[in-house]
Parts: C-alpha cells; sequence; structure tokens
C-alpha cells in the first residue's frame, strides 16, 4: 500500500491516500460537542484570566473562526463566529506567530467539530496560516473527510472540493507560515498561497457535510482556521494573508 500510494501524482490521490491513511491508523474524525454548561463563562478562563473574544474577520458568511487567543487551548478551542462551532481538542499547546497566538500541533493533537449544515454551502472559502516543516507528510489545517480538505500532503498545498483539486509547490515554504486559502465560487475553485492565486480548477460541488478536524497529520503550527459559506473576493483573501496587491484570481 505504500508503494502504491508513493506512485500517486495527483493531487485528488493524495487526498484520497491521506483520509485512507488516517482512517487505517485508527484516528477518527469523530467530533464530540462541546458542552457549554462545563466551560468557564465567555469571557474568561479557568483561573479568571481574559481572553480575546470574538473573531478578528467580520463578514456575513463567516461560519467557523478558531483564532486561538485563548489562554487555554484544552479542551475547547471557542469558534469567534456567531455559530458557536467550538472546537473539543486535545493536547494543543500556545505558540506565538506574528505578535498573535497560534496552536501547536503535534503527534497526539486533536481537534474535532461535528457536523452542521452550515459547513455544506455550494461557494465556499476556507484558509489558515500553517508552519510545518513535514511538506511530504499530509498535514490537513481544515478537513471534512468526505466533502474538502485543505492542507499540506506529498509537497505540494492542495485544496480538493467535491471531485476537484488545486495544488501548488510547497517546498518553498517548509518551515515558514504561510496563509493558504481557497475558494469555490460556482464557476472556479481557486488556491491562494499567501494572498496569490496560483492555480485554478473548475468549481467542485459539495454534497453534504461532515464532521471537521483542524491540523489532521500537522506537526506545526496553525492560526486563524476559517471557513466562509461564500466565495470570498481575491481581494479579501490578500487583506487576510496581511498583503495588498496579490495576484488575482481565475481566468473567465
Amino acid at each position: 500500500q505504500l508503494a502504491r500510494a508513493q506512485a500517486l501524482q495527483s493531487p485528488r490521490d493524495v487526498y484520497r491516500v491521506a483520509v485512507l491513511a488516517v482512517v487505517l491508523s485508527g484516528c477518527s474524525f469523530s467530533a464530540q460537542s462541546a458542552d457549554r454548561g462545563e466551560t468557564p463563562d465567555a469571557g474568561t478562563s479557568g483561573d479568571g484570566t481574559s481572553f480575546v473574544a470574538g473573531c478578528q474577520v467580520q463578514d456575513p458568511s463567516l461560519r467557523l473562526c478558531l483564532d486561538f487567543e485563548d489562554p487555554v487551548l484544552s479542551p475547547i478551542v471557542r469558534d469567534g463566529s456567531p455559530f458557536q462551532h467550538d472546537a473539543t481538542t486535545q493536547n494543543l499547546a500556545a505558540m506565538p506567530r506574528a505578535g498573535e497566538q497560534a496552536a501547536m500541533f503535534g503527534s497526539s493533537s486533536q481537534a474535532t467539530i461535528p457536523a452542521a449544515p452550515d459547513f455544506g454551502a455550494p461557494t465556499l472559502t476556507l484558509e489558515a496560516w500553517v508552519q510545518t516543516t513535514s511538506i511530504w507528510s499530509s498535514s490537513w489545517a481544515l478537513l471534512d473527510s468526505q466533502h474538502y480538505g485543505l492542507g499540506i500532503a506529498g509537497g505540494s498545498i492542495v485544496c480538493v472540493i467535491g471531485d476537484k483539486a488545486t495544488s501548488s509547490d510547497a517546498t518553498r515554504y517548509s518551515g515558514q507560515w504561510v496563509h493558504v486559502a481557497c475558494t469555490n465560487d460556482g464557476d472556479h475553485l481557486t488556491l491562494y498561497i499567501n494572498g496569490d492565486a496560483v492555480d485554478c480548477s473548475d468549481n467542485g460541488h459539495v454534497k453534504g457535510t461532515g464532521d471537521l478536524a483542524v491540523g489532521v497529520g500537522l506537526d506545526g503550527g496553525i492560526d486563524n482556521v476559517r471557513l466562509f459559506a461564500a466565495a470570498l473576493p481575491a481581494a479579501d483573501v490578500c487583506t487576510h494573508a496581511g498583503r495588498t496587491g496579490c495576484a488575482a484570481g481565475c481566468a473567465e
């Protein structure tokens, strides 16, 4: 099976192998609902420390926003969107990123979110900041194993939505913080790296929704994991990457 996996070249094949490998290894995507009654009141941690509530991005299409600003990152990371899709987590540690707090993932880390209709919109944007040196293994920033995924696998930055995939070389970003995003607008699936559009395909079709997993297989850092029920304009993706004047999207 390993030899066969190494022989596969397409991003879609990499995606399928990554999902299969996780399933066979016994890692589960099943998410348990966070019981808000068992957590501190919004605005404080268990020791009374204040944390940043809400999300740095305000957009009516925002459905999930994990900015990892909570002072304690386990057993829950709070969703800063209005939809309160908190992630149930294990073994996350805080780490810095450009003056913000991010989350460090390792082999025993998990972050899962139960399936919700909010995650299955026909037009989508997925985005996150990711840092890893393990670019040849599968590191998914955001993954619905049946419908879509955004991450790094097989030496490429990859976005898969439905039966469509986009990818671009990841080797130049090894060990660096890199902003990755993809949009699915009804005509095109577009992959962005640090705000620049780098690859496009036909629109992918989302048929349903499943549990979401954050940081699957990641050995490194992650921050600002977001899902929008709309395809953000290229200018907005550029802004979220901390830049201006990025390369635009797909040709018509």
